[in-house]
């Protein structure tokens, strides 16, 4: 294995770890910090149908039990469990495909590189916007475990979804240079 590969692999599971660790913390603060009972936090917290969700969040949420006894210094109680489990089917901060995108962009950004193209500007944009996307996503984190309502958790939250979009743009670019 080159070390192309090598190097691909790891920063593209580093930035997925990164993302779902920034997914987990902010659904865990969603559900500490907004105890007030809002018709906005008891439509978030509504059961969602299984068949309506991603693959990937179907598949996390399989393996959230553990993540949560793993990330609590107490046992988690059933309840506390279900609450989780329910703002988590309509979170999308744990969606690891955001780690995929990010790791086909860089994959993309350095076989342009190779091909010999100039990919000086798409990189550099692509590194901002993906850096861009982790910090809003820091930031909604951050509203949530603060407990500040609306609008600025959204504002974060769009901003974040639109660098995700750039993002996508400068793979789709990189890959037709």
């Amino acid at each position: 294995m080159d070390d192309f590969v090598v190097a691909a692999v790891v920063v593209g599971s580093g930035l997925a770890t990164v993302s779902q660790l920034l997914g987990v913390c902010t659904v865990r603060a969603r559900v500490s910090a907004l105890r007030l009972a809002t018709p906005e936090d008891t439509e978030q917290i509504a059961e969602r149908k299984p068949s309506s969700q991603p693959a990937d969040l179907r598949a996390f949420l399989c393996c959230f039990r553990y993540i949560c006894c793993i990330t609590c210094f107490s046992p988690v109680s059933d309840s506390y469990f279900e609450r989780l489990t329910n703002m988590h089917r309509h979170a999308t901060e744990n969606n690891t495909s955001l780690g995929l995108v990010l790791f086909s962009s860089w994959l993309a950004l350095t076989r342009c590189e190779e091909r010999g193209g100039d990919c000086d500007p798409i990189a550099r944009f692509g590194t901002v916007v993906a850096y861009t996307h982790l910090g809003c996503r820091l930031l909604h984190l951050l509203f949530y475990a603060i407990a500040i309502r609306q609008p600025y958790r959204a504002l974060a939250f769009i901003a974040s979804n639109i660098s995700l979009g750039l993002l996508l743009r400068v793979t789709v670019m990189a890959l037709t240079s």
